[in-house]
C-alpha cells in the first residue's frame, strides 16, 4: 500500500513538471510569435517607405504641385508672398540640383524621421510619468515607434510629395510638439533642448502659416502649465530662439526687418484681394464632416480591431499570441497593398484621412477598459495632458485654410493616433507596453498605406493612376525626369519644341494667363512673372494678377513671352496687359498652338493653348512699360 503511495506521488510530481514544461514551451512559443509579428512590423515600415520611394519618380501636378516647384526654384524673385516655404526648402532644391524625384524624396523621410523620434519620446515619456511602466527595450521601442511614425505620411494622402507649405507646417508641428515632451522645468540639457524645439517649431510654423503658429503657441503654454512644467525662464529661452530664427529669416530673405514685414503685410493683401475663402472673420469655426458608408464601415472596424488585439496582448499567452496573430494580419494586408497585389478597399472622398481617427478611438477604448487599478487610473490623469494637446495639434495645422477643417487637419492625422496610443501606454505595464502599442500601430500603418495607395490610384488632377504612366520625360532648366502619362509627358514635349525652335531660353519670363498651368512655365524652364501661379478662377483673380505684375520689373515684362488659353476655364484676360504698354496685336506673334491633355486638372475637356513671343525691341519695351507706368 505504501509503495502504491509513492509511485502515484511520483506520478503526480512528474505530471506537474510535465505540464509546467508544456506551458513554458507554450510561453516560449507565443513569445517567439510575438517577437516575429515585431520583425514583420519593422519589414511592413521599411516596405511602405520603398513605396513611397520609388513612386515619387511618378506623376506631376500641373497646378498646385507645380507652384510649389517654382517657389522652391526662385523664391527672391517674388516681393510678397503668405507663405515662406520656398525660402526654407530652397538649400534642400539646391542640394539635390533641382532633381523632382530626389526632392520629393527627401521629403517624405524627413517627415517620417521627423515623426519616428517624436514617437520615440512619446513612449519613452510616458513609459517615465507610468509608475508601474518602465522603459521598453530599445529596439522593440524602435519597431513599434517607426510603425506609428507612418501615420504621418498621410499629409501626402492627394499625392502631392513636393515640399509645401504643408509638409512645413506638418514638420513644424511635429518638431514642436517633440520639444513639448522634453521640455520641463528643470535646467538639465534634456530639458534645454526641448524648450529650443518648441521655439524652432514655432519659427517654423510661422514661415509655413502664420495662423498655424498663432495657435500653436496658446496650446503649448497650455500643455505646459497643465502639465506643472512652466517655467518663466526657460520660456524666455525659447522665445528667444524663435525670435532670433525670424529675424534671421528676415535679413536673409528680405534684408530688413521692414522689408520682411511688408512681405508678410503683402501676404495678407493677396489673401484678400483673391477673395480665396481665406477670411479672418471665418478663421475660428467648426466645420461638419460626412464620411462614406464604407469609410464608416472601415472606421468602425479599425476602431474595433485596435480595440480587441490591445485588450487582448494583456491577457494569458494564448490571448497574446491571438493579438500577435491579428497583427500579423494588418501587416500582411498592408504588404499586400503596398506590392500592388491588391488594391486598397476605398474610394476618394473630402473626409477619408479621418480613418486614422478609427485606431485613435480603438486605443482610447482600450486603455479605458484596462484602467482597473487606482495605480492605472492615476497613470492615464497624468496622461492626459499631452494626449489632450496631440490631439488638438492637427487644428493648429489645418487653422486658417479655406477648406474644411477636418479634411485639412486629417493631413497630420499622426496626432490623432498618438493621442490614443498615449492613454493607452499609460495603462500599460512593463512586459507588454510594447505588443499592447502594437495593434495601434500597425492598423495605424495600414489606414495610412490604404490613403496613400487611394491617391496613388486616382492623384490630384492627374489623368492617370501611377501604376499606369510610363512615359520618360524631361522638365525644367535642371532637365529633371519624371515617369507621366503619354498624353501629358507628349504636351510637355511639343510645348518645349514650339518653344525651343522660336528662340526660347531657360529663365525667359513667361506671362501665364491660362490661370492653371504654372506646370507648363515650369516644364519650359521659364520664369512666372508676377508670381509663382497666375490664379485664375476666382472672384478676384484679375484684380491680383494686376497687382502682383504691377511688382514686376520693367525689363522682365518686356521680354516676357506668353501663354494663354482663349476657350479656358481659368482664362486671365490679357487686357490686363495693356496697362505695361503692350498691344498684342502688334507687339506679339503667336509661333505655336497646342492642346491641353484630357482629363487634367479637373477638366475633362480638351483646351487650345497659344505660345506668343514679343517682337518689339527690349529698349523699345522698357521705355513703353516705364511710361505706362508713369501714367
Amino acid at each position: 500500500m505504501r509503495g502504491d503511495k509513492k509511485r502515484d506521488a511520483r506520478g503526480f510530481f512528474t505530471l506537474t513538471r510535465n505540464l509546467g514544461g508544456y506551458a513554458e514551451h507554450r510561453l516560449a512559443c507565443a513569445n517567439l510569435v510575438a517577437g516575429g509579428t515585431l520583425v514583420a512590423a519593422a519589414a511592413g515600415t521599411l516596405a511602405t517607405l520603398a513605396w513611397l520611394w520609388h513612386r515619387s519618380h511618378f506623376g506631376l501636378d500641373l497646378t498646385d504641385e507645380s507652384f510649389d516647384l517654382i517657389w522652391l526654384e526662385e523664391p527672391w524673385r517674388y516681393p510678397l508672398s503668405p507663405t515662406q516655404f520656398g525660402f526654407v526648402y530652397h538649400p534642400l532644391y539646391n542640394l539635390v540640383s533641382g532633381d523632382i524625384a530626389a526632392i520629393r524624396q527627401a521629403n517624405l523621410l524627413l517627415t517620417f524621421c521627423l515623426a519616428w523620434a517624436l514617437c520615440t519620446l512619446l513612449i519613452t515619456h510616458i513609459a517615465r510619468l507610468s509608475e508601474h511602466t518602465a522603459r521598453p527595450p530599445r529596439i522593440s521601442q524602435l519597431i513599434v515607434s517607426a510603425s506609428l511614425a507612418t501615420s504621418a505620411l498621410a499629409v501626402f494622402t492627394m499625392w502631392i510629395p513636393t515640399p509645401s507649405y504643408n509638409s512645413l507646417a506638418l514638420q513644424a508641428v511635429i518638431l514642436a510638439a517633440s520639444g513639448l515632451i522634453l521640455a520641463d522645468k528643470s535646467m538639465s540639457f534634456a530639458s534645454v533642448a526641448g524648450w529650443l524645439l518648441v521655439g524652432a517649431g514655432g519659427w517654423l510654423a510661422f514661415m509655413a502659416k502664420p495662423p498655424t503658429a498663432a495657435v500653436l503657441l496658446p496650446i503649448a503654454i497650455t500643455y505646459l502649465a497643465v502639465s506643472g512644467n512652466l517655467n518663466g525662464r526657460l520660456l524666455s529661452i525659447s522665445a528667444f530662439a524663435c525670435t532670433l530664427l525670424l529675424l534671421g529669416s528676415a535679413v536673409s530673405i528680405d534684408g530688413s526687418v521692414q522689408n520682411f514685414a511688408h512681405r508678410l503685410a503683402g501676404g495678407l493683401e493677396i489673401s484678400r484681394v483673391l477673395e480665396g475663402g481665406h477670411r479672418i472673420d471665418r478663421l475660428f469655426r467648426i466645420d461638419r464632416f460626412a464620411l462614406t458608408a464604407r469609410e464608416q464601415l472601415l472606421l468602425s472596424a479599425s476602431a474595433i480591431l485596435v480595440f480587441a488585439l490591445s485588450v487582448l496582448a494583456n491577457y494569458r499567452w494564448r490571448y497574446r499570441a491571438t493579438s500577435s496573430a491579428g497583427c500579423m494580419g494588418a501587416i500582411i494586408a498592408s504588404l499586400a497593398i503596398v506590392s500592388e497585389v491588391t488594391a486598397a478597399p476605398l474610394y476618394p472622398g473630402n473626409f477619408m484621412g479621418m480613418l486614422a481617427l478609427g485606431g485613435a478611438l480603438g486605443a482610447l477604448t482600450a486603455a479605458v477598459w484596462l484602467a482597473r487599478t487606482k495605480s492605472r487610473w492615476s497613470s492615464i490623469r497624468r496622461a492626459v495632458p499631452i494626449s489632450l494637446t496631440l490631439a488638438a495639434l492637427p487644428y493648429a495645422y489645418a487653422f486658417g485654410t479655406g477648406n474644411n477643417y477636418w479634411q485639412q487637419g486629417a493631413g497630420a492625422a499622426m496626432f490623432w493616433v498618438l493621442s490614443g496610443a498615449a492613454l493607452l501606454a499609460s495603462v500599460l505595464p512593463q512586459n507588454r507596453l510594447i505588443h499592447g502599442l502594437l495593434p495601434t500601430a500597425v492598423v495605424g500603418q495600414l489606414t495610412t498605406v490604404m490613403l496613400l495607395a487611394t491617391a496613388m490610384e486616382h492623384p490630384y488632377r492627374q489623368s492617370q493612376a501611377l501604376r499606369l504612366q510610363d512615359e520618360p520625360t524631361t522638365l525644367g532648366r535642371h532637365e529633371a525626369k519624371l515617369v507621366l502619362p503619354r498624353q501629358t509627358a507628349e504636351y510637355f514635349r511639343t510645348v518645349t519644341s514650339i518653344a525651343k525652335s522660336a528662340g526660347f531660353q531657360r529663365g525667359t519670363p513667361v506671362f501665364d494667363l491660362t490661370g492653371h498651368s504654372p506646370g507648363t512655365v515650369f516644364a519650359l524652364g521659364a520664369s512666372a512673372v508676377g508670381q509663382p501661379w497666375m490664379i485664375g478662377g476666382y472672384k478676384g483673380s484679375e484684380r491680383l494678377a494686376s497687382m502682383m505684375l504691377d511688382r514686376a520689373s520693367c525689363p522682365d515684362i518686356s521680354k516676357a513671352w506668353v501663354l494663354t488659353e482663349p476657350e479656358g476655364p481659368r482664362k486671365l484676360d490679357a487686357s490686363i496687359l495693356r496697362r505695361f504698354g503692350i498691344d498684342f496685336r502688334r507687339d506679339y506673334v503667336e509661333v505655336g498652338t497646342l492642346f491641353t491633355p484630357p482629363g487634367i486638372r479637373d477638366y475633362p475637356a480638351i483646351y487650345e493653348q497659344r505660345l506668343l513671343k514679343p517682337t518689339r525691341p527690349a529698349n523699345e519695351a522698357i521705355a513703353a512699360c516705364r511710361e505706362a507706368r508713369g501714367r
